[in-house]
């Protein structure tokens, strides 16, 4: 289950406020939940309904929180008494991945928990592809990147189109889930491992910018399989590295496969 609500509670006043990561004004637990993926430090929320006042203790000043705030902690909470908000933990994360059609990406948000929050807490839109050459790719996602002959093309089909642009993106972002593209090699020799220049990485990589942008995702899913090119073992950094300075408050993830040897963060997995 992706979070887990206590109504009527708030940090305790005189608890160890040195968790606090900030507090977003004029937000909603929708958002509030979208903000927290963002953010792997951040292990849990309240969002104020009311106006609150926190009166000041021997550690802590007096705080003063307006209805629509949001604010986040990392750390272990420490609960006191608030009609006023309601709290949200991190109960781990459920995720999705759906293609077809805008209608098949839109029942992610049909799915709740019991308590009437998202049961899906990250959707990955499958797939988009990476391609070399522009007679495989059937739709350039950002044609208003140039992409010298042979480089690396973000392509999709008129389905991915069509979900792109359908509103189906902001819809579930609306109900406080976080939504991706993955993109997949497509069996030519281009791919997430196949990089041999860094501008030809940089490039792809300000083509993702745009997508991203152009339809406000949260970030891209990377899902390296089907190359036709052995992998090399500094490509796939190299790239994500590019892709985290490009885009440093998106979501960057991988979709495990075969390739832990070729991760620098495999450890962590």
């Amino acid at each position: 289950m992706p979070w887990a609500k206590t109504p009527d509670v708030a940090m305790y006043k005189g608890a160890d406020w040195s968790g606090l990561v900030e507090t977003v004004s004029q937000c909603s637990p929708e958002l509030a939940f979208r903000i927290a993926r963002l953010n792997p430090d951040i292990s849990f929320f309240f969002f104020c309904r009311e106006g609150m006042v926190l009166e000041a203790t021997a550690g802590n000043p007096t705080r003063v929180f307006n209805p629509g705030d949001a604010v986040f902690f990392t750390g272990t909470p420490w609960f006191g008494s608030a009609p006023q908000c309601d709290a949200y933990q991190k109960d781990g994360v459920s995720v999705a991945y759906i293609s077809g059609s805008p209608t098949n990406v839109a029942t992610a948000g049909c799915y709740t928990t019991a308590q009437g929050l998202p049961a899906v807490d990250v959707v990955c839109i499958f797939a988009a592809n990476i391609n070399q050459t522009p007679a495989s790719c059937a739709v350039r996602l950002a044609p208003n990147i140039v992409v010298p002959a042979g480089g690396t093309l973000a392509c999709g089909n008129l389905n991915i189109l069509q979900i792109l642009q359908s509103g189906t993106i902001a819809s579930l972002q609306g109900q406080g889930i976080t939504v991706l593209l993955t993109f997949l090699n497509n069996h030519d020799n281009s791919g997430w491992s196949e990089f041999a220049s860094a501008s030809d990485a940089a490039t792809f990589t300000a083509q993702l910018q745009s997508i991203v942008v152009q339809y406000g995702l949260d970030g891209i899913d990377i899902d390296d399989e089907y190359s036709a090119r052995t992998p090399n073992s500094t490509s796939l950094a190299m790239v994500t590295s590019m892709m985290q300075t490009a885009m440093p408050d998106k979501i960057i993830s991988k979709a495990l496969f075969e390739d832990l040897q070729y991760s620098a963060c495999r450890t962590r997995v």
